[in-house]
C-alpha cells in the first residue's frame, strides 16, 4: 500500500516506506491540498445555466439562435438550462411581429423578456360579382386578387383595386396593432375618360435610381409621369447600395408636382468573430492579444486573416486562423485535447487488469499515457482485494511509477466482489474526522473550522490500517500558533457503535515580547532575555460514538490532557507578570488538567460532512497562554467549542 503511495512525498516521486511518516504525511498534505482545489474548480466548469424566459403577450414560440432550429418552449419558461455565451433568443407569436433579442447567458435563473408588437390585419371581400378576382395593390406593390387577407405593420397603407373593364378603387386607411380591417370592394363596368390629371416630376441624388408610382416603374431618376390621376400617390425609389424610400405625393389637376429625394446609404453588414472553448475558463488569444476567458465575441474585428489561439491548464495548446470578409462573421469551436503524462504501473499479481476511471486501460504491467489531472486507478486481479486510489497526474518527461502490492483474498465470486467494492465505497461515504472509529484505508480527509480559543484550525487524516488512522494540523489562537500530530486506534463491533482511543503530541510559538523598562534598569547593561512565547503538549483520548446509519454521528471522549507553556504575562496585560513564589524570575507554566467533550457529526454528502463540538475542562487551572486573546486581561475560559466541515479524498 505504501508503495502505491509513492509520489505523494515532497522530494521524491514516492511516498516512500512506512518508516518515512513525517515526509509522507506532508507530501500526503499537499496531494490532498491540490486535490481539493482541482476539484473545486472542475465543480465550477458549468457549461449551462437555468433561466427563465418570458414575453408579453405570452404563448410566443422561443428559438434559440436559429428560427430553423427545435423550439426550445412556448412562454412563460421557468428554469430552462441553455448553454453559456452570447445568443439570439427569437419569439414568434401569430398576429404579432417577430422579434430577435440578444441575449448573454451568465447567471443562474435570471430572467429574459420580449415584448412583442401586434400585427394588424387587412381583409378585403368581394362585395359584389364583379370584384370577384379583382387585382389587388397594397402600398403600391402587387399582392394578389380578391379575396385577400394578410397581417401588416400597424400604421397607414394604400390599397388599390384594379380589374379590366372595370373603374379602378383606392383607398387610404390608418391601422392599430391588433385591428382587423375590412374592406367590401364593389366594382362596376366603366369606360374610363382619358384622365386630365396633372404631373409628377421625381428626382433623386443618385443618377440610377429606379423611380415607381404606385408599383409601377417609370425609368431612372429624373423621372416625368404625365396626365396622372389627381389624388395621393406612393412614390418609391430605390438604388443599390441606398436604403429604398417610399415618399406620399398628392397631384392636383392641371399642375406639375416636382419631388426631390436624397437617398440614404445602406452601411455594410458588420463583421463578427466568436471564439468558444469545450473547455471552461480557457483563455482566448487573438493576434497575440489576450481577450480572456470564452466564449469571446468581437464585433467589427479587422477583415482579412486573424491567428487564434486557445489556452487552459492541463490542455495542449489549440491554434488556428480565420478570414473575416466584409460582413462576415467566423465562429470557431475550440476543441482541447487533453494534456498527458506517462504512467506506468506494476502490481504483484500475474493477471492483474488496470481500470482507469472506471474504464479498463490493460492488463499489469501497464505502460502508457494519462491525462493530466485527477484520476481514479483500480487495480483488479482474481483472489485478491481490489485496490483503487486516487491520484493526481502533473505534467511529466518521466514516467510516474505506481508499484501496487495486492493483499490476497478469500475466493469470491463476481457478484461478491462487486458487493465488497459497494460496501467499501458505502463505509468511505460514511465516514466521520471526528469519531472513535477509524477511517477506512487510504481514504483521506481534511478538516477546515473555527471557533474558541483557537480561531481557525487545519487538519489533515488519512486511514493507514483497519484499526488504525493518523494525521497532521495547525490551529492558532492569534497569539499562539501549535501544530498537531495524531495517531488513533479504533474497534467497532457493531455498526452502530465504535470505541476508540488516540493520543496528540504538539506545540507552538508566538512572539517574544521584549523586556520592560524595570527589567532593562535592573539589569544595568547585561543581558535580557525578554519574554518569548512557546507550548508543548500531550494528551490521551478515550472515545465512544453512536453511529446513525448513513446520517451521521454523535461522539463523546473523555481526555487527560498535559501542558508546558511559557507565558510571562497574565492574560493580555502585558504590565502584569506573573514571578515564581519567591519572585526570583519566571517559570513555564505546567498544567494537568481533564477533559469532557461531545461532538455531533452529519454526512450531507458522499464528499462533505459537518461538525460541531463542545468541551470543557473538568479540573485544574486555566492555561494563562489562552488568557483573552483579544484583550481585556480575561482568565482562561476553560469551556470551547468549534464548527467546521470536512472534505472526504478517494470517494
Amino acid at each position: 500500500m505504501f508503495r502505491f503511495l509513492r509520489g505523494l512525498d515532497l522530494g521524491s516521486p514516492g511516498l516512500g516506506s512506512p518508516g518515512s511518516w513525517g515526509l509522507g504525511l506532508w507530501g500526503l498534505s499537499l496531494w490532498g491540498l491540490s486535490l481539493w482545489v482541482s476539484a473545486v474548480s472542475t465543480a465550477h466548469a458549468q457549461r449551462y445555466v437555468p433561466v427563465n424566459i418570458e414575453s408579453s403577450p405570452e404563448g410566443a414560440v422561443v428559438y434559440l439562435d436559429s428560427s430553423d432550429s427545435t423550439p426550445v418552449g412556448t412562454t412563460p419558461l421557468r428554469n430552462i438550462r441553455v448553454p453559456t455565451g452570447a445568443h439570439t433568443l427569437i419569439f414568434r407569436l401569430p398576429n404579432h411581429e417577430e422579434r430577435k433579442l440578444p441575449v448573454e447567458f451568465k447567471k443562474r435563473r435570471e430572467t429574459y423578456r420580449a415584448e412583442l408588437k401586434a400585427l394588424a390585419t387587412i381583409d378585403v371581400r368581394a362585395g359584389n360579382p364583379a370584384a370577384e378576382g379583382a387585382t389587388l395593390r397594397l402600398d403600391g406593390r402587387p399582392v394578389g386578387a380578391i379575396p385577400y387577407q394578410q397581417t401588416v405593420a400597424p400604421g397607414r397603407h394604400h390599397i388599390q383595386i384594379d380589374k379590366e373593364g372595370h373603374a379602378p378603387m383606392s383607398q387610404w386607411v390608418q391601422l392599430e396593432g391588433g385591428q382587423v380591417f375590412t374592406l367590401p370592394i364593389s366594382l362596376n363596368a366603366d369606360t374610363p375618360p382619358p384622365p386630365e390629371g396633372g404631373s409628377l416630376r421625381v428626382l433623386a441624388d443618385v443618377p440610377e435610381a429606379v423611380i415607381s408610382v404606385d408599383g409601377e416603374s417609370i425609368g431612372e431618376s429624373p423621372a416625368n409621369v404625365e396626365r396622372l390621376e389627381e389624388g395621393e400617390h406612393i412614390v418609391r425609389i430605390s438604388a443599390e447600395g441606398y436604403r429604398d424610400t417610399e415618399r406620399t405625393v398628392t397631384v392636383e389637376k392641371g399642375r406639375r408636382k416636382i419631388v426631390s429625394v436624397r437617398l440614404e446609404a445602406v452601411r455594410a453588414p458588420l463583421g463578427r468573430l466568436v471564439v468558444t472553448s469545450d473547455v471552461a475558463n480557457a483563455n482566448v488569444f487573438v493576434d497575440g492579444e489576450d481577450h480572456g476567458a470564452a466564449p469571446v465575441a468581437i464585433n467589427e474585428p479587422a477583415e482579412g486573416m486573424h491567428t487564434i489561439v486557445v489556452r487552459a491548464p492541463g490542455h495542449d495548446e489549440f491554434r488556428t486562423t480565420c478570414t473575416i470578409a466584409p460582413g462576415g462573421e467566423c465562429s470557431i469551436r475550440a476543441q482541447l485535447a487533453p494534456e498527458e503524462t506517462p504512467v506506468r504501473v506494476a502490481a504483484n499479481a500475474d493477471d492483474a487488469q488496470l481500470f482507469v476511471d472506471g474504464k479498463l486501460a490493460g492488463p499489469v504491467p501497464w505502460e502508457g499515457r494519462l491525462p493530466v489531472g485527477s484520476h481514479r486507478l483500480e487495480v483488479r486481479a482474481g483472489g485478491y482485494d481490489l485496490y483503487a486510489e486516487q491520484v493526481h497526474l502533473e505534467p511529466s518527461a518521466e514516467p510516474r511509477l505506481f508499484d501496487v502490492t495486492l493483499r490476497e483474498t478469500v475466493d469470491l465470486s463476481e457478484e461478491e466482489l462487486a458487493a465488497k467494492a459497494v460496501e467499501r465505497q458505502q463505509q468511505r461515504r460514511e465516514a466521520i474526522s471526528r469519531g472513535a472509529a477509524v477511517l477506512p484505508a487510504d481514504l483521506t480527509v481534511v478538516d477546515f473550522s473555527v471557533g474558541w480559543p483557537y480561531l481557525a484550525e487545519f487538519r489533515f487524516g488519512i486511514g493507514v490500517l483497519d484499526i488504525l488512522d493518523a494525521g497532521i494540523g495547525i490551529r492558532t489562537s492569534g497569539r499562539l500558533t501549535e501544530f498537531v500530530g495524531r495517531a488513533k486506534f479504533g474497534w467497532r463491533p457493531v455498526p452502530q457503535l465504535s470505541l476508540g482511543v488516540q493520543t496528540q503530541l504538539g506545540g507552538g510559538i508566538g512572539p517574544n515580547r521584549g523586556a520592560t523598562e524595570e527589567e532593562v534598569d535592573a539589569a544595568m547593561g547585561g543581558p535580557v532575555s525578554g519574554h518569548p512565547t512557546n507550548s508543548f503538549f500531550l494528551s490521551a483520548e478515550a472515545l465512544g460514538t453512536l453511529h446513525f446509519s448513513h446520517a451521521g454521528a454523535f461522539t463523546l471522549w473523555f481526555s487527560v490532557d498535559v501542558h508546558s507553556d511559557r507565558w510571562d504575562w497574565q492574560g493580555s496585560d502585558r504590565s502584569t507578570l506573573v514571578l515564581t513564589e519567591n519572585g526570583g524570575g519566571f517559570e513555564r507554566q505546567g498544567l494537568v488538567r481533564p477533559r469532557l467533550g461531545g461532538s455531533l457529526e452529519l454526512v450531507i454528502t458522499r464528499r462533505w460532512n459537518i461538525w460541531g463540538l463542545f468541551e470543557g475542562i473538568l479540573a485544574g487551572s486555566g492555561r494563562r497562554i489562552l488568557g483573552d486573546v483579544l484583550g481585556g486581561d480575561r482568565s482562561d475560559t476553560e469551556m470551547y467549542g468549534r464548527v467546521g466541515m470536512t472534505y472526504k479524498f478517494g470517494i
